[in-house]
């Protein structure tokens, strides 16, 4: 199968303008796939609170009572 003398080249020619349209077609679907995921509600846990700072001085020490307490005299 012979080519014509216009048909030389004329593939390249055709990539080269269907190159950006297929580039563009592609940006514009991870688009709509970025766009679909913020619509969503997060599934990601809360944020866990600060802790609270830490002082210099010792923790106080607890007192307890006894369980069963002396009648009155």
């Amino acid at each position: 199968m012979k080519r014509r003398r216009g048909e030389r080249g004329a593939v390249a020619v055709e990539m080269l303008l269907l190159a950006p349209v297929l580039a563009a077609f592609m940006l514009l679907a991870i688009l709509g796939g970025r766009i679909a995921c913020a619509a969503k509600p997060s599934t990601a846990r809360p944020p866990t609170p600060p802790a609270p700072p830490r002082s210099a001085a010792p923790p106080a020490r607890r007192t307890t009572t006894p369980a069963v307490l002396p009648a009155p005299a």
